[in-house]
This record gives C-alpha cells, sequence and structure tokens, in this order.
C-alpha cells in the first residue's frame, strides 16, 4: 500500500472572501454616511443664508417706506407681507394667505416718547416671522429711521 498525501482543494483567486467583503461595505456606509451628513449640512446652511438675505432686505424696505407711510397720515404700527424673495405682497391679492409669507410689524415710537433724541428721529421695531408653518422662527430688531 503505498501512502498518498492528502488533496487539497485550491482557492480559486477569483472572488473575494466574506471579510473582504464585509469591510468594504462598512467603508462604503461611512463614506456615504459622511456625505449625507455634509449634503444636509449644506442644504441648512443655504436655508439659513436665504433667509438672512431676506431679513435685511425687508428690514431695507421697512425703513425706507416708514417715513412715507408717516407723512400719508398712516397708524405708526402696522404690518405687511413679504414673498421669500423680499417683495411686498398686498393683502388684496387673490392668493394671500399669512402661511405663505413673511409676516412683518414694524412699530414705531416717536422721537417725543425717545428722550435725548432729536425731533424728528422715530424707533422702529421690526418683527419677522418666517412662513415655515412647522416650527416659525420670530427675528427682531430695532433701527432709528428720520
Amino acid at each position: 500500500m503505498t501512502c498518498q498525501p492528502p488533496i487539497r482543494k485550491r482557492r480559486s483567486p477569483k472572488g473575494f472572501s466574506l471579510v473582504e467583503v464585509t469591510l468594504a461595505i462598512g467603508i462604503v456606509a461611512f463614506i456615504g454616511t459622511a456625505i449625507l451628513w455634509l449634503f444636509s449640512t449644506g442644504v441648512k446652511t443655504n436655508y439659513d443664508s436665504r433667509t438672512s438675505g431676506t431679513i435685511a432686505q425687508i428690514v431695507a424696505l421697512s425703513t425706507r417706506t416708514y417715513p412715507a407711510k408717516l407723512q400719508e397720515g398712516e397708524a405708526q404700527d402696522y404690518t405687511e407681507y413679504y414673498t421669500y424673495d423680499g417683495i411686498p405682497v398686498p393683502e388684496t391679492d387673490p392668493n394671500f394667505t399669512t402661511t405663505k409669507y413673511y409676516t412683518v410689524r414694524v412699530q414705531g415710537t416717536a422721537s417725543a416718547v425717545l428722550k435725548d433724541t432729536s425731533e424728528n428721529l422715530h424707533l422702529l421695531t421690526i418683527s419677522i416671522t418666517t412662513p415655515v408653518q412647522s416650527k416659525p422662527r420670530i427675528y427682531q430688531t430695532s433701527v432709528f429711521v428720520q
């Protein structure tokens, strides 16, 4: 009787082992999660930047139009509505709903009430509510106008 060595099956070099496949899936999942996190951060930053720009435009328009409204005899306190682009919207618009627009509340205080100010100086307090229904934000600022 002759003794033959045991026959070993040769592994095919064409495939990947389970460990290699699992490691590759883990790396792809980690990189995908990081990319999604960066994307969501970018979207939020873009939204915040656009909101800040719109609010700055609304404040600028409110401070420019306030003296004219005061001369026309309109009340010192009033509410206006603006689009996402900072364009005023009349309440007579047929598609008007307060949930679609920035709500801007302007309150003016005459110089007679303010101490140590010039005669024709007015303090405007501008409150802006964002049109997001689920979680509206309120921004408030104060400026002096003549």
